[in-house]
């Protein structure tokens, strides 16, 4: 198949949708990070012929998310992602298996090693936090879970 990268990411999107689902059928988050994720490679690259797509071109799209002030972490997890959609597509004969081994080749971000800014720490969130949210959170539990809250918290239902 001669596709552009618009026309693959079409085909990987419409099996991501029926892909990524809970067990009720929803959509899960994964969708909406794909989307997110494959927007510059669409608006970049969208009419290059797919399989012409390769690693400089992957680290143009990079860069566009390292000048757009994305966390280090977030920004090889959305290159990840565009290499995804390329796996997809070689197992489905759409592009040449080379196009997504050459995509492999660029490395990820490293700490300490690029422009790219590091997320924020997090951390530990505190007793009082926790002890205010604890009796909703168990609640929310009981009526998701379909028991009690005393069940929830290992306790037998006192007879009243």
């Amino acid at each position: 198949m001669n596709l552009t990268v618009n026309e693959m990411l079409l085909h990987f999107m419409a099996w991501a949708t029926t892909h990524y689902r809970t067990p009720d059928g929803d959509l899960t988050s994964e969708v909406s990070e794909l989307t997110y994720s494959l927007a510059p490679l669409k608006r970049l690259y969208g009419h290059t012929p797919a399989g012409e797509f390769g690693p400089r071109a992957l680290a143009s799209v990079r860069q566009g998310m390292v000048r757009a002030k994305f966390c280090r972490n977030l920004v090889n997890r959305r290159i990840d992602r565009i290499r995804r959609a390329f796996k997809w597509a070689a197992a489905e004969e759409m592009v040449p298996v080379t196009t997504y081994q050459a995509l492999r080749t660029l490395t990820g971000l490293r700490k300490g090693r690029t422009e790219s800014r590091e997320s924020e720490p997090v951390k530990p969130v505190d007793f009082a936090s926790v002890a205010a949210t604890l009796p909703s959170s168990i609640d929310r539990y009981a009526r998701w879970s379909n028991y009690s809250a005393e069940q929830a918290c290992g306790r037998e239902r006192s007879a009243t």
